[in-house]
């Protein structure tokens, strides 16, 4: 996970700080690096997402520049708007457009 050096740098200044992840696959993270970063993580269900985006204070999009992502940025970027969520993420594509 690409952020996850600035997660656990962020945690370190903020320490009751928590990152909820919904339906990050926490098989890629060893259990230490998921306790050093405060890492919350959350199955994904259509049902459920909404109401754990709208117990964040931020959203934020670490999304890499593929296909897959390029398609999910923009759906996402309106999730977290529609719920009133300040956003941090990399540029995408469809940003400015939306």
């Amino acid at each position: 996970m690409d952020i996850l050096p600035a997660m656990e740098r962020f945690i370190q200044k903020h320490p009751d700080a928590q990152f909820n992840l919904i339906g990050f696959d926490k098989s890629l993270l060893s259990k230490e690096q998921i306790d050093r970063c405060n890492l919350n993580i959350i199955p994904w269900s259509e049902k459920t997402e909404v109401r754990e985006i709208l117990k964040f204070d931020v959203g934020i999009m670490p999304l890499r520049d593929n296909p897959w992502s390029r398609g999910k940025c923009g759906f996402k970027l309106i999730q977290y708007m529609s719920c009133r969520k300040s956003l941090h993420s990399i540029s995408c594509r469809y940003q400015p457009v939306i």
